[in-house]
């Protein structure tokens, strides 16, 4: 025979991000043995969370960029229309990152959507931090991981920069390949993912002569 028991839980996410939660339950068998199970649940800070809209966006040190955000619902009858975000641009190069201009700010769209343009003028880490409210008044939050580029002419990218070779046409499984990948003098390093489908893995490489 099952026995089933149900538990009402009132949770109050406090921090403006996503939480996940473990529930510990513990209950008695007939016999008087303790058993304890969990249960992992993710805990939303409001109607919405703040995410990247796109990610094709691109900057370059000491020259202006946009980061595309949209508004995603976590309730079907969230309003996403004229919800403005404020935002700090934070600057690392020890991993600890400080303010380097505060007061950015945009407001949503119809369809949920806004947008931040900066400059980074150092060539170090970046990351955006946003946060807002929600119609009811719930502190919602957001960083997001900004990665320059290190071409010095945003506007004059060639489509022809890499030019990659194979030491052979064909491989089989378990043989090393050798790729040689060539490209211009202005490119110091270089982000490079293997996988088929999908991306198993990356390294930053740097170009050497």
């Amino acid at each position: 025979r099952k026995g089933r028991a149900t538990f009402d839980l009132i949770a109050k996410n406090t921090t403006g991000y996503r939480q996940f939660w473990i529930i510990n339950i513990e209950y008695l068998d007939a016999g008087g043995t303790a058993t304890v199970d969990n249960v992992r649940t993710l805990i939303q800070p409001g109607d919405f969370v703040i995410e990247k809209d796109k990610t094709d966006a691109q900057f370059y040190q000491g020259q202006q960029g946009t980061l595309p955000i949209k508004l995603s619902k976590n309730i079907p009858e969230a309003q996403l229309n004229n919800i403005t975000v404020s935002a700090k641009l934070m600057v690392s190069s020890t991993g600890d990152y400080v303010v380097e201009k505060d007061g950015l700010s945009a407001t949503s769209d119809a369809n949920g959507k806004l947008s931040f343009t900066f400059t980074p003028s150092q060539d170090k880490s970046y990351r955006l931090d946003m946060e807002t409210k929600d119609k009811k008044g719930n502190l919602i939050k957001a960083e997001e991981p900004i990665y320059l580029s290190r071409l010095q002419d945003a506007n004059a990218i060639p489509y022809d920069i890499f030019d990659v070779k194979t030491d052979k046409e064909t491989y089989n499984v378990g043989d090393v390949a050798k790729v040689t990948i060539s490209t211009r003098p202005e490119v110091k390093n270089l982000f490079v993912s293997v996988g088929r489908n999908y991306s198993r893995g990356y390294r930053v490489l740097p170009v050497t002569n």
